[in-house]
């Protein structure tokens, strides 16, 4: 057979120059790459309504005496850890009156606060590990985070990277918010950082399970989405060595387009073709979107490994540049269906 006699990289490229045919025109539209946004303020206010929505966020917390910053989506109160996320709040806001803001807004936080004194309690309690063992969680961003929190606050957080392009970040899961965990509050546990995210994960496994559905890439390709309204439903990428159904017998390809959603799609033969190229597609609109986006990129999940599979879409086209290693596959895969 041709396959056979011809070298990988030219197999590899005419496969492509077909695959990419069928979708140029589709990806086109969604050529530009986004920069990770919590909200997309345009979709629900003007200017004008953004600035007086943020207006009296500001003044919820100056009457309170209450210093805050807000960024990226969210209030975050000087000197304090973690994050208090706006994007619901915008979506609440958005379809009622305007004048209902403020009494919506003050309702909204004073439950969170009275919630987050409550949490000041527990933390605490934390500097014990037999106590803190229980709360320990990840939680993923983009890394262009680290860029957004101060030099300070940058040193004092405990995070690795997994995936290219992101960080897994050890964070508290309180009952009422999500708090970074720092390296002062882990003084005394005398647990190295392996055992800290290895208990972590374990957590997000058990305490936090994910919806399953079967989504469509094509009218005859399926994937599996993990889905959740919690914001640490992401996270379950690290736990995927659990969901041995997802695994297939070259792995998975798996993207996590926003905090609320894994999507993973079997390698078994050559659907992975047309997949990969619906896949990108489906991505970028959800990265996009959010909220909570954190990469746009798609990966290959083989033996526990996390293998960051490059694409680049230009004004005309899309590149997609993977590493030897996936290309290597790709043929073997061909191969074996040529056989048939």
């Amino acid at each position: 057979m041709g396959f056979l006699v011809m070298s990988s990289a030219f197999i590899f490229v005419i496969f492509l120059i077909i695959i990419l045919a069928a979708v140029l025109s589709y990806l086109l539209i969604i050529r530009k790459r986004h920069i990770q946004k919590e909200i997309d303020w345009s979709q629900y206010f003007t200017k004008d309504q953004q600035n007086y929505f943020l207006t009296l966020i500001h003044k919820y917390f100056n009457n309170k005496n209450i210093d805050i910053i807000i960024q990226k989506g969210a209030v975050a109160v000087k000197e304090k850890n973690g994050l208090m996320g706006l994007d619901n709040l915008v979506r609440v806001c958005h379809k009622k009156d305007r004048n209902k803001w403020e009494e919506i807004i003050t309702e909204h936080f004073d439950l969170l606060c009275s919630a987050l004194k409550k949490e000041d309690k527990l933390i605490s309690e934390l500097a014990d590990f037999s106590r803190a063992k229980d709360f320990l969680a990840v939680r993923i961003f983009p890394s262009d985070y680290l860029d957004s929190v101060g030099n300070e606050t940058k040193r004092n957080l405990i995070y690795r990277k997994d995936l290219e392009g992101t960080i897994t970040t050890l964070v508290f899961d309180l009952p009422s918010s999500i708090r970074t965990v720092t390296v002062k509050d882990t003084i005394d546990w005398e647990k190295s950082t392996g055992e800290l995210f290895k208990q972590a994960l374990a957590n997000i496994f058990k305490k936090h399970p994910p919806e399953m559905a079967e989504i469509d890439l094509t009218s005859n390709i399926k994937a599996t989405a993990f889905q959740g309204e919690n914001v640490l439903t992401a996270s379950h990428i690290l736990c995927l060595h659990e969901y041995r159904k997802c695994i297939g017998i070259y792995g998975s390809l798996v993207a996590i387009p926003h905090r609320h959603i894994l999507i993973c799609f079997p390698i078994e033969d050559v659907s992975i073709i047309d997949a990969i190229n619906s896949l990108i597609a489906m991505v970028q609109n959800m990265h996009k979107e959010g909220p909570g986006s954190i990469s746009p990129n798609i990966y290959w999940y083989y033996k526990g490994l996390f293998t960051h599979l490059p694409y680049f879409i230009w004004k005309e086209h899309m590149d997609f540049c993977p590493p030897q290693e996936f290309v290597n596959l790709l043929n073997i895969i061909v191969d074996k269906d040529d056989e048939k």
